[in-house]
């Protein structure tokens, strides 16, 4: 065999092989396709604080429930690649893809049209629950397509579903605009009370108290926000200081007779412990692109933990257990780089923009700088809620910090950049301001002809 020969054949299996892969990439399109639709979800965690490769989980169910025997099931399926929620009695497809909602009719027309403007039935959208994976289904029936970026969009979307908005819809109106409240006034959702239960609860606490070691000031805080006389008030920690730079451990003991006598519990890394609220916050970091965090507090009745005051996050504070009354006012400071100092009766915040009392399943979304108090109202053992946290330090301002002396430094390294100034170099840099329209782009541009001609004149004479 000649070696054009040898060629031509290691040239045709190539060919062979690309079209054999090509058939197989289809193919695998195809099965996709018409295999059964899943929810994402998130393994349960090898380890403690060490989650495992993460899979979706096969979901096939009805949205009724319990389910009746002898009764005609009805299908519902979703699919990974976009979310597709298909129900087969109303031949109806919705498909949600992070806020791209379209529906397609089943009467032979394959015409698609958008109903972004028409109200969204997110009643069939995975619950919370569903998507952490609490209730997974058996080992064939993982489907491990789904990436761990659009679980997190799905569960954005299953915390803001009573709103009835997509998640586009929120970070276009809401998102570091403006608090909004999200709740189930119209009863849409049957399981609005109980869909957070899986998170965290009073007797979770009870049990992490008594079974780890807490520290004060770095897993737990003890606060009280009282009367001192004269009808002022102010915030009180009962945290005892660190002994040789190490924090003191609680003893459950102390903590729940506090509790009784009217102090707030504070959890201040809830996720180092649960591995449900690690999945959470990891797959959220991935949505907002940024550092989650998470704190819970625990309010007994009739009393405040905290003073008025601002926070340098973006907070979603989910409402777990019992009810809690929130009072939101409009910033001194929007998009706050640091939390302020507690507010006192003479200082002016105004009026409540929200005077709402939150039930177990509601959330309420503050963008950073908003000023805000809660405490438990008459009538409620206990109030617990779990405020979610985003966007700390993590302003342009804040990379400006970082990269702008950086930037200096490296400037000053550069011989070029420590050459002078051209001459006239105060004459040139203020003609753009001179006799010029704001509304004129003509003169504008003539300007800026102007000066670029004037600047390089300037460089040739001074350099």
């Amino acid at each position: 065999m000649t070696e054009l020969d040898a060629k031509g054949q290691s040239r045709a299996a190539k060919k062979r092989a690309r079209a054999k892969e090509k058939k197989k990439q289809k193919d695998l399109v195809e099965t996709n396709k018409k295999s059964s639709i899943s929810f994402s979800c998130v393994e349960e965690c090898k380890d403690r604080f060490e989650v495992r490769e993460s899979s979706a989980v096969s979901y096939k169910g009805d949205t009724e429930a319990p389910k009746k025997k002898k009764e005609k099931k009805e299908k519902t399926e979703i699919s990974l690649s976009s979310t597709n929620i298909i129900d087969d009695t109303s031949s109806v497809m919705t498909e949600v893809n992070s806020g791209d909602i379209l529906r397609k009719e089943n009467s032979g027309s394959d015409e698609v049209k958008n109903i972004s403007d028409e109200k969204v039935d997110l009643s069939l959208f995975p619950t919370l629950q569903e998507i952490l994976n609490l209730d997974r289904g058996s080992e064939e029936n993982i489907d491990r397509s789904m990436t761990m970026k659009e679980r997190g969009i799905a569960l954005l979307q299953s915390i803001i579903s009573p709103a009835d908005i997509t998640t586009d819809d929120f970070f276009s109106k809401y998102w570091e605009k403006k608090p909004f409240l999200m709740n189930n006034d119209k009863n849409a959702n049957p399981n609005h009370s109980t869909r957070f239960a899986p998170l965290l609860s009073k007797l979770y606490i009870e049990d992490l108290l008594s079974n780890h070691a807490c520290g004060y000031g770095s897993d737990i805080n003890v606060t009280n926000y009282r009367d001192i006389g004269h009808g002022s008030k102010t915030r009180i920690t009962l945290d005892p200081p660190p002994i040789n730079g190490e924090p003191v451990i609680a003893d459950p003991k102390d903590i729940w007779s506090n509790f009784e006598s009217g102090c707030s519990i504070r959890l201040l890394r809830p996720a180092k412990h649960s591995d449900i609220l690690h999945s959470l916050l990891s797959m959220l970091e991935l949505t907002f692109g940024c550092t989650m965090g998470a704190n819970a507090y625990l309010t007994p009745e009739k009393n405040q933990g905290f003073a008025p005051h601002h926070d340098d996050v973006d907070a979603f504070v989910l409402q777990l257990e019992g009810r809690k009354r929130w009072r939101v006012y409009e910033p001194k400071e929007k998009l706050a780089r640091s939390s302020s100092q507690d507010f006192s009766k003479e200082d002016d915040i105004g009026r409540p923009i929200f005077d709402v009392i939150l039930q177990p399943g509601d959330v309420l979304y503050m963008p950073r700088g908003t000023i805000h108090q809660a405490n438990t109202p008459l009538g409620e053992k206990f109030s617990l809620h779990l405020t979610l946290s985003a966007m700390q330090n993590w302003a342009w301002c804040d990379l400006f910090d970082i990269i702008m002396p950086q930037a200096l430094d490296a400037a000053t390294e550069s011989v070029s950049l420590r050459e002078g100034l051209p001459r006239n170099f105060l004459d040139y840099m203020g003609i753009i301001h001179e006799d010029m329209d704001d509304n004129d782009e003509q003169q504008i541009r003539v300007m800026q002809k102007k000066l670029s001609q004037q600047s390089k004149k300037a460089h040739r004479e001074g350099l």
